[in-house]
């Protein structure tokens, strides 16, 4: 199974790419851990998580294919 990742703002820059891919990862939990793994850079980092452009607040289980964004913070007004 495999996700892509898509960095966006300071996230990219954290990691220097816009995007991976990832495999074998079953849930959204074990990719933010897998990432601060891989990215040392993202561990202090605040971002949230949108899965197939829809923004998630809990841990949810992924499918082969699917794309995930990783969002720094953003303000609106």
């Amino acid at each position: 199974m495999e996700v892509k990742v898509l960095f966006f703002g300071q996230a990219a820059d954290k990691v220097q790419k816009n995007e991976t891919v990832a495999s074998g990862i079953k849930s959204s939990e074990e990719l933010n851990v897998f990432l601060k793994n891989l990215y040392p850079s993202l561990q202090d980092f605040q971002y949230r998580l949108a899965v197939n452009h829809v923004i998630i607040t809990e841990d949810i289980k992924l499918k082969d294919g699917d794309v995930i964004a990783l969002l720094p913070p953003f303000s609106g007004g």
